[in-house]
């Protein structure tokens, strides 16, 4: 039973003009913005373009015989050991394209092969492809590792589960090699402690990577994959871990359940979901980062950053994610933590910024409630730029670093509390601070809308005045899908919903915080299923927050300053706009357009 839990989610109710569209900016553009993003993460059945091959070959588990098959579609072979050895020519002009029928394959760990791209996800029947419903599993029944990476290469549309070492990368390991990971599903994969574990201090490097490891200069593609329930006993990165100059691009991901540090004693395990490390550069993009855990006293529920690594973390959605320590949300430093030796030089900003742009960050906690947002400390260097931070269970927590924000919306509580003489001081320009700014550290504010006032050129203390387009109403769990990991809840009350209003929204359930993924008229789809056990046959009250636009005669229009202000707003439209007064950029995170 869910015990009468409530849901928040954000969407808009501003009446309709009689033109039909919204009078004034209005909040549509942001669902059309949320929605896409929530429409394309996660693992898609894409379109394999085989004419681009030399070659295609055949693997069927049900089928297939390695002794006697051909690795056509009528002989096709049985195990995708044998079909890789049998591809020791493919090369740049002969590209091999792999397609693995459904079934289970239980086999020692594989080898990926340069120029041969591997896809599965197919009724090997007749050759249709559906990832859902021909799952291609890929099992490493919990003993071993499932695959190490190869350059040129691609995995697509299988099912990779119960991979297990002693080592990093429960999974796939990437170690110097940039392979394309796509459209897959990373279920119940983990790292072991290691063995034995008893380093003289604590914050030493483990075993990371529950699902993937990206080491020594690895740069691969991980795009449009689920990671559930990924885990590492001690190493960072819950789900994927990026050490020694890696630089991933990590886009449109679902990050959902996955927790490092389940037996750690030294604190080693940082970031639930993602870990970035020692002078790594990866792009995390548009991804969904939902209730993942930094257990045994760790930091960064959701990500985590340190070590002169240099990120650029953006569009997304980093919801109801828990740590033990600091920040619940996203964790970065610039040090690592060391005892007894120097610390390094701060690197000059060319070499070292962190880029933090365009993110919702919603409903993430820590246990004192001061970093449950963020945390940003140990001489970092910084941009945040039109992120939006609300109902945390505590706000942004900033220290000893160089901070640039510009055009936030941040809704709680935010601290900058101490200086570091290796990094300049702090600026804090046009953003929105409602809910408590402490300034004990030096910094220039201006032209912010800042709770309790502060003195600065252009500050104000008002009532942002955001659109009123909240939403309330009941609903009752229906339909889980455990092998999508969504869950269907159906409203019981309330006004007719447009098709994926909703989308791209967090909910909070209870004490538990997930993203809707679609909509229609009277039901809404979200990310995660129920506990084992009987449908809740509750109805469960709903509370739709605002979405952070501003109103045409909200304090922030036209209030900001145009020098060094981004171009685009958090839904990409354009600054400056002449508001209501004057081609001059809002304050905050949304740019308001009159019509």
């Amino acid at each position: 039973m869910l015990g009468l839990p409530i849901l928040f989610l954000a969407c808009a109710r501003e009446p309709l003009s009689p033109g039909g569209s919204r009078a004034g900016h209005g909040p549509d553009n942001a669902q059309s913005v949320w929605a896409r993003l929530a429409e394309g993460v996660g693992p898609q059945t894409a379109p394999v373009k085989l004419d681009e091959y030399a070659r295609v070959r055949y693997v069927a588990q049900d089928r297939g015989s390695d002794a006697h098959g051909e690795g056509s579609k009528e002989k096709p072979w049985a195990s995708l050991i044998h079909a890789l050895n049998q591809c020791r020519d493919a090369s740049s002009d002969k590209r091999v394209a792999m397609l693995v029928g459904a079934g289970t394959y239980h086999q020692t760990v594989l080898g990926m092969k340069p120029h041969v791209d591997l896809y599965g996800g197919y009724d090997a029947s007749e050759w249709s492809r559906d990832i859902w419903k021909s799952r291609t599993i890929l099992q490493g029944d919990g003993i071993h590792r499932i695959l190490l990476g190869a350059s040129h290469s691609r995995l697509d549309g299988f099912l990779l589960t119960g991979g297990k070492v002693r080592g990093k990368g429960g999974a796939i390991l990437c170690e110097g090699v940039s392979p394309a990971l796509t459209n897959n599903v990373f279920i119940g994969n983990g790292t072991l402690i290691p063995v034995p574990w008893k380093p003289k201090l604590i914050h030493e490097k483990a075993n990371d990577g529950g699902a993937i490891a990206c080491l020594n200069g690895a740069s691969p593609t991980i795009q449009n994959n689920l990671f559930v329930g990924n885990t590492t006993e001690a190493g960072r990165g819950g789900a994927v871990a990026c050490d020694l100059k890696a630089s991933p691009a990590i886009l449109r991901n679902v990050f959902l359940n996955n927790e490092s540090g389940l037996k750690d004693p030294m604190r080693s395990s940082d970031g639930g979901a993602i870990s970035v490390f020692e002078y790594s550069h990866p792009e995390i993009r548009d991804n969904l980062v939902i209730q993942n855990k930094a257990l045994a006293s760790n930091d960064g529920g959701g990500i985590f950053v340190a070590l002169w690594s240099s990120p650029v973390i953006s569009g997304n959605l980093i919801v109801g994610n828990a740590c033990t320590d600091d920040a619940g949300g996203l964790f970065i430093g610039g040090q690592e933590h060391r005892y007894g030796v120097p610390l390094d030089p701060v690197p000059p900003p060319e070499e070292f910024l962190v880029h933090v742009e365009r993110n919702l960050i919603v409903g993430n906690t820590n246990p004192n409630r001061k970093s449950g947002a963020m945390r940003i400390t140990m001489e970092s260097r910084a941009e945040l730029v039109n992120n939006i931070v609300a109902g945390n269970n505590g706000g942004v927590y900033l220290q000893r670093s160089e901070l640039v924000l510009r055009n936030n919306t941040i809704l709680q509580d935010a601290r900058f509390v101490e200086e570091k003489e290796t990094v300049g001081p702090g600026n804090f320009v046009n953003n929105i601070f409602r809910g408590g700014f402490d300034l004990k550290a030096k910094a220039t504010v201006a032209y912010c809308n800042i709770e309790g006032g502060a003195p600065g050129s252009g500050n104000l203390d008002s009532d942002p005045r955001f659109f009123e387009d909240g939403h309330r109403g009941q609903a009752r769990a229906k339909e889980p899908d455990g092998q999508r990991f969504e869950l269907t809840l159906e409203r019981l009350n309330g006004p007719t919903l447009r098709p994926n209003e909703l989308a791209g929204r967090p909910v909070r359930l209870g004490e538990s915080w997930t993203v809707v993924r679609t909509n229609d008229s009277s039901r809404f789809v979200v990310w995660g299923t129920l506990p084992p056990g009987p449908i809740s046959e509750t109805a469960i009250d709903f509370e739709v927050l605002p979405s952070w636009h501003l109103r045409p005669e909200s304090p922030c229009v036209d209030s900001g300053t145009n020098q060094n202000a981004p171009s685009r707003d958090f839904e990409g439209d354009s600054r400056p706009l002449n508001g209501t007064k004057s081609l001059t950029v809002d304050i905050g995170a949304d740019e308001y357009q009159s019509q």
